[in-house]
């Protein structure tokens, strides 16, 4: 357990992270169980905004 959190959680929250549904898809498949999920849009949302606001002021300074 890495910070208290269970593994299938924390790697529920790393897919969410990477914007890897394939690898949530494989965590659920693995585990037979769809609690990786309940982390997943939690991560998944401010890395995608990040990215956004990351790609928006990188066409500005180019």
């Amino acid at each position: 357990m890495i910070f208290g959190l269970n593994s299938i959680i924390a790697d529920g929250a790393t897919t969410g992270g990477h914007n890897n549904t394939p690898g949530l898809n494989a965590i659920i498949e693995e585990t037979g169980s769809s609690i990786a999920a309940v982390p997943y849009p939690v991560s998944y949302a401010p890395t995608t905004i990040l990215a956004l606001i990351g790609g928006y002021f990188s066409m500005i300074l180019s």
